[in-house]
């Protein structure tokens, strides 16, 4: 554009010399010349200087720009290498997981093993239901079909109350709640068989996780024999060897439960002290064995026509004890004359007929035991006092 722009200005003023041939007019327009070169000039000098402004900023920004790509770069060069971990570290966790899935395949497959080939009764238990159970567990409440089981909650196969009086739905969700809470719990159950027989069992139960899942691993031990020896050995205890009524030492338990309710709730009781007469005699006439038979005739007596809430006992040699629950002066003494007449009647099987003479008391706001024994020692020495087979009451 400044070749064209300039041009007709040379030939111009070339022409106008050559027409011309004035040196003023040549010196005129040289002037002009120049000033228009240096007017073009200092333009081309501003716009020039403007211009590497420019250049200068792009260049700034090409730099800028290009230190941006490198700072990206270099993040993604980083994330690559943070990708490149999470990869092995995925690869890593994969092969944990699948060596993790084949430990579990086996433990599955030795648990399932133990369950089933176990003759130890076990089952799972998941949300309180019976989801799994071996052929020991249907045997031992004599089940033919697992569905007879399966599906079913403890409390399906309890009886309505254990034998601590506690209602076996509450305390069938406690016992399995201390199990989640505490990952296991043993305890004594008593279950209902298929014949409606109960069984005592000691119970195992232990969480675990089967599939993802959470359940209670159940173990059942019959003790139900072991309860009933135990029952035998308690019983043993406290009974008399001969006569079979408690002995002396539960009937010293017997009283002081009295004696604590009395206080606490002014429940009123008695006892009766019965002694059978002229027992020496029968010992020297028929021998001990056949005072041993007329004891036990003795016993089952005053058993038989005592009430369920009463408490009979040998208190000693020919000495029994009743104490009689929630009496009164009116009504232990017609219990004690009712008594009475039955000894009479009673034709023992070697020694003929027997007579009792008995001593009766009341206890008493402030009585201890011994105080209410006494007086009932008293009352009966009064009674054989006046002639035996007598009732007296103090």
């Amino acid at each position: 554009m400044q070749k064209i722009f300039l041009f007709p200005f040379y030939s111009t003023l070339f022409a106008d010399a050559n027409v011309k041939s004035s040196n003023s007019d040549f010196l005129h327009n040289l002037l002009l010349f120049f000033i228009f070169v240096t007017v073009i000039g200092i333009w081309l000098y501003y716009d020039s200087k403007k211009i590497n402004k420019i250049i200068k900023k792009k260049n700034e920004e090409l730099q800028t720009t290009k230190d941006d790509l490198l700072e990206t770069n270099l993040e993604l060069q980083r994330a690559k290498e943070e990708l490149l971990k999470k990869n092995k570290e995925l690869i890593i966790s994969k092969e944990i997981l699948q060596e993790t899935n084949e430990e579990l395949q086996i433990a599955q497959k030795t648990f399932k093993n133990l369950l089933y080939g176990t003759s130890e009764p076990i089952l799972l238990l998941h949300n309180e239901k019976f989801v799994s159970c071996n052929n020991a567990a249907m045997e031992l409440l004599e089940y033919k079909k697992k569905w007879e089981i399966l599906n079913r909650s403890p409390i399906d196969i309890s009886p309505k109350h254990q034998p601590d009086g506690q209602l076996s739905e509450i305390k069938a969700k406690e016992m399995i709640q201390k199990c989640v809470d505490d990952g296991k719990n043993r305890f004594e159950w008593v279950h209902i068989k298929s014949s409606g027989e109960e069984i005592w069992c000691d119970i195992n139960l232990t969480k675990i996780n089967i599939d993802y899942r959470d359940m209670i691993h159940v173990t059942w031990r019959d003790i139900t024999l072991e309860k009933k020896l135990q029952a035998e050995l308690e019983k043993l205890a406290v009974t008399d060897r001969l006569t079979k009524v408690y002995n002396r030492h539960k009937l010293d338990e017997v009283l002081e439960a009295s004696k604590e309710l009395a206080d606490r709730y002014t429940t009123p009781f008695g006892v009766i002290i019965l002694d059978i007469d002229h027992f020496k005699k029968v010992n020297d006439t028929y021998g001990h064995q056949g005072g041993d038979i007329a004891l036990v005739e003795f016993a089952s007596i005053i058993t038989k026509y005592s009430r369920k809430t009463d408490i009979v006992g040998r208190y000693g040699g020919e000495e029994f004890l009743i104490v009689v629950p929630h009496a009164d002066d009116a009504s232990i003494v017609s219990f004690a004359e009712k008594l009475q007449e039955h000894i009479r009647k009673y034709n023992f099987n070697i020694v003929g007929k027997l007579t009792a003479s008995m001593g009766i008391s009341l206890y008493q706001e402030y009585d201890s035991i011994d105080t209410l024994l006494h007086r009932a020692d008293e009352a009966l020495y009064e009674s054989k006092k006046n002639g035996r087979d007598c009732i007296h009451f103090k």
